[in-house]
């Protein structure tokens, strides 16, 4: 599943250590395991962890597509 988050991630910071640094730098630490689960949809983030993720994203990732990422995945279906 392709959530708003990984397809974002991989075209701003490409790898995950990368955006790892990035957020390292708003003062949020996470490991690189945590947020992989998280763009995957397996953690549901923290208040913190969301308004952090948007900041380092500058508006391009919102809120909503962290928290309901469903809404924003494209199935085999809907790319037909």
């Amino acid at each position: 599943m392709q959530t708003p988050l990984r397809k974002k991630r991989k075209a701003k910071f490409e790898t995950l250590e990368a955006l790892q640094l990035a957020l390292e730098e708003k003062g949020l630490k996470r490991t690189v395991a945590y947020l992989s689960r998280l763009e995957r949809n397996h953690y549901w983030p923290t208040r913190k962890v969301v308004a952090a993720l948007v900041e380092v994203f500058n508006g391009e990732l919102t809120q909503d597509e962290i928290l309901n990422p469903d809404k924003y995945v494209e199935t085999e279906k809907d790319a037909a």
